[in-house]
């Protein structure tokens, strides 16, 4: 909700407005008020519409006892940065998420929450920025993945353990965030949307490498595995879904997902070559996006990542990995976005 443009609501430290509404983007507030130290990067309110105010300077602390009043008093919601700025605070929030996750069974699972819940609209806003997804359809997919970020949440010792897991791995959380982000445009696309399977497609994808975690995290997208090394990582749909059976709440659907996300319908996937009509179709959807989220991230080997038309093109030349009618869905969503911003 924004504040009312009213120069008498200024507390002390507020600067006057600033209009440029294309120019800011948001932030969560959950996040600052976890910070008690300098930031390197300025924080804006929303005044009223398209009206920021600088609330906090870089390089200065923040003061949580008029960040609580902005949001118990005036109803702040959200705050924002320059875009400008943007990456600054995007490498900020991965800091927090690096922290918490040196030792996430010691740390409050509201802040474990908060800081995963970021890394997803962070995601998201690149995602914006980087392919021609529309913003709805993203937007819709952010709540849905936020829902099922709230849901691991609402296992704190689960939450824990699955973090937990991730110590080593942190470029590993955001591909998982950015796979599910896609495995959800895809059903969108397609035209599933029923509460539960979303939670299933959700964790599914957000969980779909955990078995990484418990391989050298050197080997972590790594181009030039040797071939024993080339098995052991061929191995982690097992781990991961051995590891998943001791967590209550995932459903036996989720942990197919996970087991079956690199099978193809040309029966030469792991890890049990399965052809089409044996492989869940959730784990479909969610191989596409895993495979489509790891060509367009940047990775430490290659100079830059591809872009989304590019890697489409790549995908499509891999002949009988992917179901064609899910794949079709999925391509059709940037070929309309671009035509419609064209």
């Amino acid at each position: 909700m924004a504040i009312t443009n009213d120069p008498s609501m200024l507390l002390p430290g507020e600067e006057n407005p600033t209009q440029q509404q294309s120019e800011f983007v948001r932030i969560s507030i959950a996040i600052i008020l976890q910070v008690n130290e300098k930031v390197p990067f300025d924080i804006y309110i929303e005044r009223s519409e398209g009206i920021f105010t600088k609330l906090f300077h870089k390089n200065n602390p923040i003061d949580q006892e008029m960040l609580l009043r902005y949001q118990n008093e005036k109803h702040v919601t959200a705050l924002y940065v320059h875009n400008l700025e943007h990456k600054t605070y995007r490498y900020y929030v991965e800091k927090i998420l690096e922290l918490a996750l040196s030792d996430p069974r010691n740390t409050p699972h509201d802040k474990l929450t908060a800081a995963v819940s970021e890394v997803a609209s962070l995601a998201m806003a690149e995602i914006y920025l980087s392919t021609e997804v529309s913003k709805k359809i993203l937007d819709w997919a952010g709540k849905s993945v936020n829902g099922c970020i709230a849901l691991l949440g609402q296992n704190p010792k689960s939450l824990a353990k699955v973090l937990e897991s991730l110590k080593a791995h942190p470029a590993m959380l955001k591909h998982s965030v950015t796979t599910c982000i896609f495995s959800m445009v895809i059903i969108k696309q397609i035209g599933y949307d029923s509460d539960r399977t979303l939670m299933l497609l959700g964790l599914g994808a957000l969980l779909h490498d955990i078995g990484m975690s418990l391989l050298p995290n050197d080997w972590e997208f790594k181009p030039d595995l040797t071939p024993d090394q080339w098995r052991q990582i061929k191995e982690h749909p097992q781990l991961g879904h051995r590891m998943l059976e001791d967590l209550n709440f995932v459903k036996t659907e989720v942990r197919t997902i996970v087991l079956q996300h690199h099978e193809q319908p040309n029966g030469m996937g792991y890890p049990n070559n399965f052809f089409n009509k044996d492989i869940y179709y959730l784990a479909k959807i969610v191989s596409i996006a895993d495979s489509f989220s790891e060509k367009i991230l940047p990775r430490e080997y290659r100079p830059a990542p591809m872009t989304a038309l590019q890697a489409l093109a790549s995908m499509r030349e891999e002949t009988g990995r992917f179901d064609d009618e899910i794949f079709k869905h999925f391509e059709k969503l940037f070929w309309t976005a671009k035509t419609k911003r064209i």
